[in-house]
């Protein structure tokens, strides 16, 4: 990002240290059919001018046995402040840190979510046949899970996900402009198998086998599953459906729906390993981010209603006396 710089033109030119850049903001628009993990979308940055009329109230002149002028001065005390492309001082440390956090809360949360490419990105695995644009599923519990949730861009990666708080509290990504996406949630195992970019280090493999992900039914796909619930005794557990992406616009869990059969527990227990053949646990997965979870995303707020800092925030005198009578 280039930046900018102002020139004043007196009896003498004296010219002004680098304005710093200030980034805007993406807004996320809260469409319901939204592909929240496209990241072929371009954002501008813009740079603002600062007033540095502060800066030239009067000229900058230098002074017998001085080794710097003021100039200079300005230049020391901006150490420690990030440019575009990088940070110094304490500043790298905090950037340490936060990229920790995140780290840390992405194996806290760690499960794979399930994404399907639209058609105009058709990948086919050479070795096993697997496509990127479609796949066959098997559904692990019988109703959804459902929240608002935001899809924040960190570090110039999108699919970073925060359950939003404001049906029972302030959100602090609503309060930045970041709009919510209304979000059903099931546990479905992708059983596709495609060739792993190196072998596992423990057994060697080379093909990944099914495995369990969060499914997340946005948009027409939310209507589409209500209608093959009604159809199915109200009961989604073992059924086998095709699912298929075409446009870029469609849900990225697919809108095409095919319900192939349904395999009984003896089947499920019998094809499967049964690490796989519980739902995942959405509300350890699924809670409000914390403080330092938001901090590390670069929100800055005090407790977060809802997350476990604001559970635990009511002591036991708090509580006391209240069942008493």
């Amino acid at each position: 990002m280039a930046l900018k710089t102002s020139k004043t033109t007196a009896k003498k030119k004296t010219t002004t240290k680098n304005a710093a850049p200030k980034s805007t903001k993406r807004k996320a628009a809260e469409i319901e059919d939204d592909d929240e993990d496209e990241e072929d979308d371009d954002e501008d940055d813009e740079a603002e001018e600062e007033d540095d009329d502060d800066l030239l109230e009067e000229p900058v002149k230098k002074k017998k046995g001085t080794k710097a002028n003021k100039a200079e001065q300005h230049e020391d005390e901006d150490a420690g402040k990030s440019g575009s492309w990088f940070v110094e001082g304490d500043a790298g440390f905090e950037k340490k840190e936060q990229l920790d956090q995140l780290a840390e809360m992405r194996r806290a949360k760690a499960v794979d979510r399930f994404y399907l490419k639209d058609s105009t990105k058709e990948a086919i695995d050479p070795n096993t046949g697997a496509k990127q644009t479609e796949a066959k599923i098997v559904f692990l519990d019988s109703k959804p899970f459902s929240i608002f949730e935001h899809s924040l861009q960190i570090n110039g990666k999108y699919g970073n996900m925060y359950t939003c708080t404001r049906d029972f509290g302030p959100c602090p990504i609503c309060d930045k402009g970041e709009r919510p996406t209304f979000t059903m949630y099931f546990s479905v195992i992708d059983t596709r198998k495609f060739t792993k970019k190196k072998p596992d280090p423990k057994t060697g493999a080379t093909i990944s086998e099914p495995h369990r992900k969060l499914f997340p039914a946005k948009g027409v796909a939310q209507d589409k599953l209500k209608e093959i619930l009604a159809e199915n005794d109200n009961d989604l557990r073992g059924l086998v459906v095709h699912v298929k992406r075409y446009a870029a616009k469609e849900p990225n869990c697919g809108r095409d729906f095919k319900v192939l059969g349904r395999l009984t527990e003896a089947k499920l227990r019998a094809k499967f390993p049964p690490e796989l053949l519980q739902p995942v646990k959405y509300r350890e997965v699924l809670a409000p981010p914390t403080k330092n979870e938001l901090k590390a995303a670069g929100i800055h707020i005090a407790v977060v209603a809802g997350s476990v800092e604001d559970i635990e925030s009511d002591s036991d005198d708090d509580v006391k006396g209240l069942l008493d009578d």
